[in-house]
């Protein structure tokens, strides 16, 4: 009885992200995934460990407390007791956001493209999406070197932001513009490489459809970047509780 031999596609972040048309040959016919899980438990923990030191970071040059004084309400204070607990809140839920953020964005994202991507199917899918979160991680680092090299808390250098600020000072165009960014775009490059190697879907809807979801999701961050603004001032207008 002949044996037909199985296709295998081994999972190679790095070579993914810089070289995708090579990378996802082989993942369209594969029928098994190699290297997958032990890399999604390293890039997990490297986020983790990456966003705690972020958090520490900004909390040790004293960028901080430019963020806590946006909760000073009628010019009350928090006492030292509460911003070392608030400290400590931010540094684990920075640390657990990175250790369990990948995953869950991975499962979601995969889970929505499936809807488009049907012939891909959701495993693949989810492989992709742990190369774009690889990418992710990146981001990450680069913004950590930005926080050390000019000391504030911004990644206006690597997104539209800058420009849109000099031009409005609307915050839900601040907001979109600065989700646009080089690791968006580096992302979609892989993404798109990687599902027109996959997929059976013609060139134009693989090219526009991650194009289209991942500018409706901005859209959708923005809106809530607006709501949270609101919620603040609101906040800031109440009289102080005696």
């Amino acid at each position: 009885m002949e044996e037909t031999s199985s296709q295998v596609h081994r999972v190679r972040l790095l070579r993914g992200i810089i070289r995708p048309k090579e990378e996802f040959e082989s993942l369209r016919e594969a029928d098994k995934i190699e290297g997958m899980g032990w890399r999604l438990v390293v890039l997990s923990l490297l986020s983790a460990i990456f966003a705690g030191l972020s958090v520490y970071i900004v909390q040790a040059l004293g960028l901080a407390a430019e963020i806590n004084k946006r909760f000073e309400i009628s010019g009350s204070q928090m006492s030292e007791s509460n911003v070392e607990l608030g400290q400590t809140f931010a540094l684990a839920s920075g640390v657990f956001g990175g250790l369990v953020g990948p995953v869950i964005t991975m499962a979601v994202a995969a889970l929505i493209f499936l809807i488009f991507f049907s012939d891909i199917g959701y495993k693949k899918l989810f492989t992709i999406e742990l190369y774009l979160q690889c990418i992710s991680l990146i981001n990450t680092i680069v913004a950590l070197i930005l926080i050390l090299i000019f000391q504030t808390y911004s990644e206006t250098f690597l997104n539209l932001g800058a420009i849109s600020q000099l031009l409005t000072d609307d915050i839900f165009i601040n907001a979109f513009f600065s989700g646009i960014s080089i690791f968006l775009i580096w992302k979609l490059y892989v993404q798109i490489n990687a599902y027109y190697k996959v997929s059976t879907r013609t060139p134009a809807f693989i090219v526009w459809t991650p194009i289209i979801l991942n500018l409706v999701l901005l859209l959708v961050i923005a809106g809530f970047g607006v709501l949270g603004h609101q919620m603040m001032e609101q906040l800031e207008q109440m009289p102080q509780m005696k």
